[in-house]
């Protein structure tokens, strides 16, 4: 601002020889200085904890009119606003001001889960100039490292430190001396095996788990027939110890099987040159009988070539063997899968196992879907993951319960007594629990972490997502493609068909009719809904996990993913039914405020669309 005279020359003044005239400019110029960047102490970058409320320390930062305020990130999200620059201690935080040394320290309420964090500062003055900090790295490690033996030789188990019970009572027979034993737990712990065997003596091996949390080590030149105990010794970066202790093995002794002397036989068979049936044939085949009375001509040629006295056997054999052919057809499949199932289990194996063998993959009625096991960030299923419940009933006693997930990661309805348990989920290339965190007000069974539960009423049992965290990326092996064929396919149909008529026995006939009917067995309904999950752009939310649920009733009305549409269908519910539909899939919730993950309502409709927004918002 400039004051400035307007009448022109004052007395005595010329303009050859103007006056000296005080002049007064007053102006106002705004700060546009921010703090000085503030300097992180603790904790260090690349650091671990030991707590979940660690002390975060930084330096006093300056500012030329002075600083008002800091501000707390952690992962990147707004932790705690409104930190003062003097001691202070509310309900949420405490703040330490080290006047001296110009060092805070603020040590807040809330605890943070292990596993990986960020954090940095932010300044503010005055008038609202900021500057914030480098963004430093740490991790939380507050527990005891995990440590699980997965696989003993061709065995799976399920052997872990954080659970005795799990210990086997009796020794775990193994075929050899050098057995390879296999696991999981905390990555880079560095673990101490004490092998103590029969003769006072022990073997020590070290090793260190994988970045990955995977483990493997070979024993050697164990004696056979005797027990021996294993005892493990994890300790993880930040001094946390695991152990597991006396876990019996013993190796099977040799035995010497002698087998009798019999004459080799030579036998030259010609070559296979006409079909098994002439087309006129296959017109004159149409009576069934238990077994077929002439063998094809070229079998039948075949068996004259071998010793007068093997031909009759040969012959009947082979006329047993084709009038079951399309038995085994359609029973080569199922049984192949059914043994690659098995063999996870080893000398575990039980009727139980066999039923759930059978129900995964179809060939018998299995239980209403009751939950899925799937990788945590893709939602991809985890197709035949084994799940075990494992704990203690009310009266003492020890429970354990497996089940086996289909092709589509679904596990059935089952019931657990009274008591309190745990669950442990065994898939290929994964681990449980997952290190993600849980959307805040998701119920814990809709993101299951391995927490302990209890249960009351036997009859509801809680329905669980199990999520995983996948070491590589999925790829479907063989095995895996085979387990994954539908066990009722046009292919086989049409093989076993063309057998039937070919070689008309009544086991091929009636192993048509079987297996058409099964191909053709479809669960009619009268009149299905639609549910439509999509996103706020109405874009299609693929392997959305979608679970209906009339209120008090044990077994659910549906559960399984959305397909690339976004859509999954259910029977149609009784008029106003009321349900709980919880949906979860990454990255989004439910707009319903309480609950992210749970919609109760009443379908009405054949039709329904539900819309989640971005958790991120």
């Amino acid at each position: 601002m400039v004051f400035a005279q307007e009448s022109g020359l004052l007395p005595g003044e010329t303009l050859a020889e103007p006056k000296i005239r005080p002049i007064t400019i007053s102006a106002f110029i705004p700060d546009r200085i921010p703090p000085a960047i503030p300097v992180l102490i603790s904790p260090g970058n690349g650091h671990l904890v030991t707590t979940g409320r660690p002390q975060f320390r930084w330096y006093y930062t300056a500012d030329n009119i002075g600083v008002v305020k800091y501000q707390l990130f952690i992962d990147g999200v707004l932790f705690q606003d409104n930190i003062p620059t003097t001691t202070q201690t509310t309900s949420t935080y405490a703040l330490d001001y080290v006047s001296l040394d110009q060092i805070y320290g603020l040590i807040h309420a809330l605890t943070l889960a292990d596993g990986i964090h960020t954090w940095k500062i932010k300044a503010y003055d005055t008038l609202i100039n900021n500057s914030e900090s480098a963004t430093w790295v740490f991790t939380v490690d507050s527990v005891a490292p995990a440590f699980i033996i997965t696989k003993i030789v061709d065995e799976t188990t399920s052997i872990s430190a954080q659970d005795v019970s799990t210990i086997p009572e009796t020794p775990l027979e193994i075929p050899t001396r050098n057995p390879i034993l296999q696991g999981t737990g905390e990555a880079n712990a560095v673990v101490v095996l004490t092998v103590r065997l029969p003769s006072g003596a022990t073997q020590a091996h070290d090793f260190t788990v994988s970045s990955t949390g995977i483990w493997q080590v070979q024993l050697t030149d164990l004696p056979r027939g005797e027990a021996i105990y294993l005892d493990f010794t994890s300790t993880d970066a930040v001094g946390h110890v695991s152990t597991l202790i006396a876990v019996p093995l013993i190796v099977t002794p040799l035995t010497l099987t002698i087998p009798g002397i019999t004459t080799p036989i030579e036998i030259s068979l010609p070559p296979v040159l006409e079909p098994l049936l002439q087309p006129q044939q296959m017109i004159e085949k149409i009576t069934y009988s238990p077994v077929i009375q002439d063998l094809p001509s070229s079998l039948q040629t075949a068996s004259e070539a071998l010793p007068l006295i093997l031909q009759t056997p040969s012959r009947n054999l082979l006329k047993v063997l084709i009038s079951f052919i399309g038995l085994i057809l359609i029973g080569s499949l199922p049984l192949a899968k059914i043994l690659m199932l098995l063999s996870r289990f080893g000398r575990q194996l039980s009727f139980h196992l066999l039923t759930e063998a059978l129900q995964a993959i179809g060939l018998i009625p299995a239980q209403p879907a009751h939950g899925i096991a799937f990788i945590a960030e893709s939602q991809v299923p985890l197709p035949f993951a084994i799940i075990i419940f494992q704990g203690k009933t009310t009266a003492g006693l020890f429970y354990t319960l497996t089940k086996l997930a289909n092709k589509h990661g679904l596990y059935g309805y089952h019931r657990l007594p009274a008591g309190t348990f745990q669950v442990t989920v065994l898939a290929d290339n994964c681990r449980f629990p997952t290190l993600l965190q849980a959307k805040s007000g998701t119920f814990w069974s809709n993101f299951y972490r391995g927490q302990p539960f209890a249960t009351v009423d036997t009859a509801f049992t809680p329905s669980l997502f199990l999520p995983l965290d996948a070491y590589t990326q999925p790829r479907t092996s063989l095995r895996g493609w085979l387990l994954q064929l539908p066990a009722r396919n046009l292919v086989i149909l049409l093989s076993v068909g063309g057998v039937a008529m070919i070689i008309p026995s009544l086991c091929n006939l009636l192993a048509l009719l079987v297996y058409l009917a099964s191909y053709l067995n479809r669960k009619w309904r009268a009149a299905g809904v639609e549910l439509h999950v999509v996103n706020q752009a109405e874009e299609p939310l693929a392997r959305a996990i979608v679970r209906v649920q009339i209120l008090d009733k044990p077994t659910l009305q549906y559960l399984g993913q959305t397909n690339e549409q976004g859509v999954v269908r259910f029977q149609r519910l009784p008029a106003d039914m009321t349900v709980a539909i919880t949906i979860l899939t990454y990255g989004y919730e439910l707009p319903t405020g309480k609950m992210p993950d749970t919609l109760v309502t009443t379908l009405t409709d054949s039709k329904v669309q539900v819309t989640l927004q971005s958790s991120q918002q």
